[in-house]
């Protein structure tokens, strides 16, 4: 888990629920247990593991496009559509209301 950060402290994390959120400690976990249990369970379902995989996919992404020879107007852009692409592929209600405006 090199380079990820405690869901409470931002320390380094070394430590990681069934539902992937990362902690450096069983301190933090206590501590976040009041808030996680709440979102535990969705997010070991089928749903939160696409929510997850999206929200990494994009995370990837943002970070890649950091690293590109791009002006900021055009990396913003880039990620932006990637998000708008999402959307629209996975049909979220924002993107239904997209995809009937087209019609």
């Amino acid at each position: 888990m090199l380079g990820q950060k405690c869901t409470v402290c931002k320390n380094q994390a070394d430590k990681k629920c069934t539902c992937g959120v990362l902690y450096c400690s069983k301190k933090c976990q206590n501590k976040d247990w009041g808030t996680h249990k709440k979102i535990c369970k969705v997010l070991r379902s089928e749903e939160g593991k696409i929510a997850k995989s999206i929200h990494y996919g994009r995370n990837s992404l943002i970070e890649s496009v950091r690293s590109m020879q791009l002006s900021e107007d055009d990396k913003v852009n880039m990620v932006r559509n990637f998000g708008d692409y999402v959307d629209y592929d996975i049909g979220t209600p924002a993107a239904s209301s997209a995809k009937t405006a087209k019609k």
